[in-house]
């Protein structure tokens, strides 16, 4: 199952303005944000591919959406609407197009457009030093950028602004032309009468201006003479946006109810979460362990023999403390009297090669190699116990969801 924006290629546009064009055409109200635009959808099909081999019939979902006054028209517009089209393989029997279009929405279009701004307005494009170290602190510098930029939108800009891209930031707010002047021992700024976004300036500054300050840092308790004293950072001043993934701004879609997502191995967990109002639970190390997963044969059969207390948390392979499997890799890199493992991302540099290494002379037997082989997996390792196919896995969990759902009707029936 897949959905996929189409760009709009001759047979895509032509398919589109027939789907329009047609009187008979059922478009329905769009989902989400896109209902508050006034969008619709439609469906249609349409065949792709340039040779015979390799034509298909894919189902074509369009959405439109009304032009307003201001928007910067374009020549796929037809009739005052703006049209939007994708294409997937999921036929209207498992799902009505009105739905698929705001599932595609929701995970392609916020993620997307931001990656698509810090490439285009925030310089995440290019690597302009030669020395990996200096791109490094360039890509933290286009991250943090891009945070500033996404919360200042967020807290401080009028809605007509909520969504506008780097440019217009600077030209109407971070390179508006003004003067700092002093009168009357106060001090003002000046903008020209003809500034556009004079207006929206104006509110925004007010904005920010009432936001309310960043709470004083607790005062540390007074020691004892000649007692030393380690000075910590205050939890405000710490740089929590300048992370290796870019943490954004909530997103300016309507308010729905967050899906927790627990990270899950038991069935008898995941109906528990459920039952505390969780959409859905994530399960990884299960799979490791499965006919089809590709995990290396050694690890594999490593997994199958341990136990829950042959796992440990380690920095020797990410430089982050992660839990895997013990081996004599993390004994190692654990012993205090070795040197301690580089921070992220310079450890899986330091280490890539050796791991290559390992992995390949693992398949040898007698090489050493299998004691250092070792892979990342949860405490659910103990209960890993025989190789099966990921389709009996799931088959499993839905025996043992629906016992421990029967479970808990019985106590409240009881």
């Amino acid at each position: 199952m897949f959905t996929v924006t189409a760009p709009q290629h001759d047979n895509v546009r032509a398919a589109t303005i027939a789907l329009a064009s047609d009187p008979d055409t059922v478009w329905t109200p769009a989902l989400n944000a896109e209902a508050d635009k006034g969008s619709e959808i439609a469906d249609t099909t349409i065949t792709i591919g340039k040779t015979h081999r390799d034509r298909r019939t894919l189902r074509l979902i369009v959405r439109r959406q009304p032009t307003r006054h201001g928007d910067q028209l374009s020549l796929d517009d037809l009739d005052g609407w703006r049209f939007h089209t994708m294409v997937t393989n999921i036929p209207a029997l498992f799902g009505p197009a009105d739905m698929i279009e705001a599932h595609h929405r929701l995970r392609g279009g916020i993620p997307e457009d931001t990656i698509r701004q810090l490439k285009e307005d925030f310089g995440l494009d290019h690597a302009p030093l030669t020395n990996f170290f200096g791109n490094w602190l360039w890509w933290h510098a286009c991250a943090l950028a891009h945070n500033v930029a996404r919360w200042i939108r967020h807290l401080a800009l009028p809605a007509e602004f909520a969504r506008c891209r780097g440019k217009r930031l600077r030209i109407a707010f971070f390179n508006a032309p003004a003067r700092v002047v002093t009168h009357a021992r106060r001090t003002w700024l000046r903008l020209p009468r003809t500034h556009a976004w004079a207006a929206a300036f104006i509110e925004a500054l007010t904005r920010i201006r009432a936001l309310p300050p960043t709470p004083e840092p607790a005062r540390p308790h007074p020691t004892q003479p000649g007692q030393p004293t380690r000075p910590r950072p205050p939890t405000s001043a710490r740089p929590h946006l300048l992370t290796t993934h870019t943490p954004t701004p909530p997103t300016l879609e309507p308010e729905q109810p967050t899906p927790i997502t627990p990270r899950l191995q038991y069935p008898g967990q995941m109906a528990a979460a459920m039952a505390l109002g969780a959409q859905g639970v994530w399960c990884g190390s299960v799979w490791l362990t499965t006919d089809e997963a590709e995990t290396h044969p050694v690890v594999k059969e490593k997994f199958l023999a341990a136990s829950s207390s042959d796992t440990l948390r380690s920095r020797s392979l990410t430089g982050k403390p992660a839990r895997q499997l013990r081996s004599a890799w993390t004994d190692e890199w654990d012993d205090p009297a070795n040197p301690r493992p580089l921070g992220m991302p310079l450890q899986p540099i330091l280490v890539a090669e050796a791991r290559a290494r390992i992995d390949r002379a693992s398949y040898r037997k007698g090489s050493g190699a299998e004691q250092l082989a070792n892979y990342f997996v949860g405490q659910i390792v103990g209960s890993m116990n025989e190789s099966k196919p990921a389709a009996q896995v799931v088959f499993d969990m839905i025996d043992e969801f629906i016992d421990s759902v029967q479970h808990l009707s019985h106590l409240l029936e009881s």
